[in-house]
């Protein structure tokens, strides 16, 4: 692992990840990685299609037993614990695709994403939902399945907020969208939930504007680590296109 001149590779945080290695088979896509999420901040992971993005999140969700390494989240190891028990240590996550159930409405939606809950609760926390993302409030009776693309990662994201969750990871949020609903899905939707002092692990293919509401960032390439460094660091980089493909100056 590299890290800009002057810092050092962080070992604390929320969910920690430490020299994992994951993959399929007998395969390793991704070889020692360590990342770092503390809450109330967003980290996010950058790097070229296939350079082991999703493998890292599959490995974190518990969608995927690691080969070597840990996994813990609030100082309690979850790495290999299977995808329904992540969720329940307080892990939320919202997919690249299939984010929203079309044939239900806007509110049903959220009502899915509390389904455990106690039916008062349930109303409390939709109120809570709609107290962070007030836009919704207009579209609850609409089909989920007819909103625009950014309308369904908010509902996405609100859905997975009914749980309280503690960790919540986003895998490309931006995906398939125009460049100025991906600033605002970005600055006024995934950045709004450090408020919440909600840790946010972010995977991202919009490098700079990921940067930008980020506080610190990891750039993954070819299933390594090559750089880390806090994102504005990363962002004032003249040769930001060469980091993204994990081309660094000194990196492994």
């Amino acid at each position: 692992m590299r890290t800009s001149p002057g810092e050092s590779p962080r070992r604390d945080g929320h969910l920690v990840v430490e020299d994992l290695s994951a993959g399929y088979k007998k395969t390793a896509i991704i070889r020692g990685v360590d990342v770092a999420v503390s809450k109330g901040e967003v980290v996010t992971v950058i790097g070229p299609n296939g350079a082991g993005k999703s493998t890292l999140l599959k490995s974190v969700m518990g969608l995927l037993e690691p080969m070597a390494g840990s996994i813990s989240l609030g100082g309690e190891p979850i790495g290999g614990l299977p995808a329904n028990k992540v969720a329940a240590k307080g892990v939320g996550y919202v997919p690249q695709v299939r984010d929203v159930f079309e044939t239900l409405s806007v509110k049903e939606n959220l009502e899915m994403g509390g389904y455990h809950l106690r039916r008062p609760e349930v109303q409390e926390r939709i109120e809570e939902v709609l107290l962070a993302y007030p836009q919704l409030k207009g579209m609850l009776t609409r089909s989920a399945g007819k909103i625009s693309g950014g309308e369904r990662k908010m509902v996405a994201i609100g859905r997975v907020l009914m749980t309280r969750p503690s960790l919540v990871i986003l895998d490309e949020p931006t995906a398939g969208l125009s460049p100025k609903l991906a600033q605002q899905m970005l600055e006024q939707y995934v950045a709004r939930l450090t408020a919440r002092e909600v840790a946010v692990l972010l995977v991202e293919q919009r490098a700079r504007e990921a940067l930008e509401i980020s506080q610190y960032a990891y750039v993954l390439a070819s299933g390594e680590v090559k750089l880390e460094s806090a994102a504005a660091s990363i962002l004032d980089r003249d040769d930001l296109g060469q980091v993204f493909l994990g081309r660094t100056e000194g990196a492994a």
